[in-house]
């Protein structure tokens, strides 16, 4: 467990926990938070570059048997924060300071199987999926912009490998 805080680093905490569930099953959990104040920029002004974050997930990894194993891994994230951004505009001073603020969130789930054979050959089958959110609002003179990104990614594999005359593998 680690914890603390002060001026800039508001707060900030994490803690790690593992241990063995039942017979041939394992487990870690874990979590993480950090919470950072804004920096001061050179005429002493709020940078607005503050931001805070979130994360936690699991693992667990079990064998029923001998010659088979499974694995359950998880993690969720999400957090805000805010900058300032300089963009280039076409007319004297030819750049815009803008302030953005934004917050984001995600979260993965992978599981993976195997077995092994008693001739040696070995079927092995995985599943990942992710998600990803990201919203940004930019703060302008005279207007507001969006920007939001979503993002989703599967993969699904299933492979069997068996030996073919005792010196080469086949996937």
């Amino acid at each position: 467990i680690v914890a603390g805080g002060g001026k800039e680093e508001h707060g900030f905490g994490a803690v790690r926990l593992g241990g063995k569930m039942a017979e041939n099953l394992y487990y870690r959990v874990y979590a993480k938070y950090n919470n950072r104040d804004h920096f001061v920029d050179v005429y002493g002004d709020d940078a607005q570059d503050d931001w805070t974050s979130k994360r936690g997930g699991f693992r667990m990894d079990w064998t029923p048997m001998e010659q088979s194993n499974l694995t359950l891994i998880a993690d969720m994230f999400g957090g805000d924060y805010g900058y300032q951004a300089t963009t280039p505009i076409i007319v004297d001073p030819y750049y815009q300071e803008r302030d953005m603020d934004g917050d984001r969130f995600g979260a993965n789930i992978l599981t993976r199987a195997r077995h092994t054979f008693d001739d040696g050959s070995e079927v092995s089958f995985q599943f990942y999926f992710d998600t990803f959110r990201q919203r940004n609002v930019f703060e302008g003179e005279e207007s507001q912009q969006q920007v939001d990104e979503e993002t989703d990614t599967f993969d699904l594999d299933l492979q069997y490998r068996t030996r073919l005359w005792d010196v080469h593998d086949l996937t």
